[in-house]
């Protein structure tokens, strides 16, 4: 319980810091999505269905949901449980960019993707 604790501590930090939209640009998505959630000590484990237990337990997985406008929206959160965390990615001029986040809210009567 500690352990998934700070990894929600740290996907929230990435939130309320900003810090996700700052990262710089990658090659690749995957490379984005990695450098937001590391930004603050989380360990990415790449795409949730790639990935093993117990070789990625308390890492940080994602998910991709869709693509609107060129922006692909992901849901990221601790490996085997629940995602907590939007993550916005898209391709500019320099490469893949997180260009915002946003948490998941599991009260909402739908799972509309807050897009930013």
């Amino acid at each position: 319980m500690r352990r998934f604790t700070r990894a929600l501590l740290i996907l929230t930090l990435i939130l309320a810091a900003g810090r996700a939209s700052a990262q710089a640009a990658a090659p690749s998505v995957e490379d984005a999505i990695r450098a937001a959630i590391e930004a603050d000590g989380a360990v990415y484990a790449g795409p949730c269905a790639d990935t093993r237990s117990p070789d990625d337990l308390d890492k940080v997985c994602s998910r991709h949901i869709a693509e609107q406008e060129g922006v692909h929206a992901y849901l990221a959160g601790r490996t085997f449980s629940e995602f907590t965390t939007w993550l916005f990615v898209q391709q500019t001029g320099e490469g893949w960019q997180v260009s915002g986040s946003a948490p998941l809210n599991f009260l909402a009567q739908d799972m509309q993707i807050p897009w930013p």
